[in-house]
């Protein structure tokens, strides 16, 4: 999951500077380029934190869902 974390990051990092780059060239107003830039970057940002919370939460539920059916099934848990 880290290893997915890291090349999305890397990922947006990369079309950020390409964005900011192709953006710079056309446009004159620097500012309002970087502040669209930062809007759409705060977004894909959100966007991967959701997925890495919902992928966190699910994998939670899994356990306590399996935690639940042992002790369905009369095996002893551990302490």
């Amino acid at each position: 999951m880290i290893g997915s974390y890291l090349e999305q990051s890397f990922k947006l990092f990369a079309s950020h500077q390409r964005d900011t780059r192709e953006r710079g060239k056309s446009d004159g107003d620097a500012l309002q380029v970087m502040a669209s830039l930062a809007q759409k970057n705060y977004q894909r940002w959100r966007s991967v934190q959701e997925e890495i919370y919902r992928t966190l939460v699910n994998a939670a539920n899994g356990s306590r869902r399996d935690s639940a059916s042992e002790d369905d099934s009369g095996e002893a848990r551990p302490p």
